[in-house]
């Protein structure tokens, strides 16, 4: 942090399946053994103007930050208020990557939780018929 204080980050921490494009979002499966989650994942899919595409569809995940946690499991722990951010950008742009950095948040005691959401047509797009349903980005928070 700003003031020297260390906490904790967990990157990229996927809370849904790949997403299948146009369809609701799928509880994320199981993971057996370490999870590595120290590489932010992916922006989501977003048209950048003038002409250009960035991102990836694979993007539904967390990053979570925490103070540092130093406990037993015999010990009785505080729990913390849980701040979850989901970023601005009119549902067209944006992503946790330009959210407020952990280092100005972690001076609290709080944690964390950036969450990335589908964007633009990939994530709103309704062809109004029930085959496109729509507003799956919002179904993503």
């Amino acid at each position: 942090t700003l003031s020297g204080r260390e906490f904790s980050e967990f990157l990229g921490v996927p809370y849904a399946q790949p997403p299948k494009r146009f369809e609701p979002p799928l509880k994320a499966g199981k993971w057996n053994g370490t999870r590595i989650a120290t590489v932010l994942g992916s922006k989501c899919g977003q048209f950048q103007p003038p002409d250009y595409f960035l991102g990836s569809e694979d993007c539904l995940v967390l990053n979570v930050h925490t103070p540092v946690l130093n406990f037993s499991l015999n010990e009785h722990v505080t729990l913390l208020p849980v701040l979850v951010f989901f970023h601005g950008g009119s549902f067209q742009n944006g992503g946790f990557w330009e959210s407020f950095g952990p280092e100005y948040l972690m001076e609290q005691d709080l944690v964390y939780v950036a969450v990335n959401y589908r964007l633009g047509a990939l994530g709103f797009l309704s062809t109004g018929d029930g085959l496109v349903s729509g507003n799956n980005g919002l179904k993503d928070q």
